[in-house]
């Protein structure tokens, strides 16, 4: 009955297809940082570099919860907001990869946490919010397995990034190729959704 209520349901449907590509191609990127802050070409402090990205990212995380509560009580109410959202992350995770300068990769880090905790908190919680009453301990079942799946995603890129790294120059470089891949294909699937998005009419 569940797997029958979100085929039914095109609203829930468009924002859970938004969370898994979220969760599955974009939360590798946080995941495996310790990849990134370990082997970049340019920064040679790994243990301090650690600890800023790190605390970057928790405080992007916390940024992202309390202006998710402000966008909740804004006018600003359309779920394309979302499209905005995840195309932030890219861009930002985008530029964190191909930057050299400590403190712009660090902000960069910052804005990534932002955007995934923003987008991934409004989303669980507008899922919730339009779900029948008797079946939102169902779908939080399904919220709570795409939060699953996505450590899994991050084993699999972890592994295509060993993979990679006896073919490429360098750790980081294979790192870098793999997360470019995953950030491009949650941009294009994003933009893709955008269609559906506009058409069904969500509010946030």
């Amino acid at each position: 009955s569940s797997l029958q209520y979100l085929r039914t349901t095109i609203e829930i449907r468009i924002l859970m297809r938004m969370l898994a590509m979220v969760l599955i191609l974009g939360m590798p990127f946080t995941h495996l940082l310790s990849i990134y802050a370990h082997d970049h070409q340019t920064v040679h402090q790994s243990s301090k570099f650690f600890s800023h990205l790190f605390a970057a990212l928790s405080a992007g995380n916390l940024i992202g919860a309390f202006l998710g509560i402000l966008v909740t009580k804004s006018g600003l109410k359309q779920a394309s907001l979302f499209v905005y959202m995840i195309f932030g992350f890219c861009l930002s995770a985008t530029a964190a990869l191909l930057m050299t300068q400590y403190w712009e990769i660090v902000a960069m880090i910052l804005l990534a946490g932002l955007f995934t905790s923003l987008s991934t908190n409004l989303l669980k919680g507008l899922i919730q919010s339009q779900s029948e009453e008797d079946m939102r301990g169902r779908i939080a079942g399904f919220t709570q397995l795409l939060a699953g799946l996505s450590t899994t995603s991050a084993g699999l890129a972890g592994f295509a990034v060993h993979h990679l790294a006896n073919h490429e120059p360098s750790a980081y470089m294979a790192y870098e190729t793999v997360q470019l891949a995953l950030i491009g294909l949650l941009a294009a699937l994003t933009l893709l959704s955008l269609p559906s998005i506009l058409k069904s009419h969500i509010r946030i």
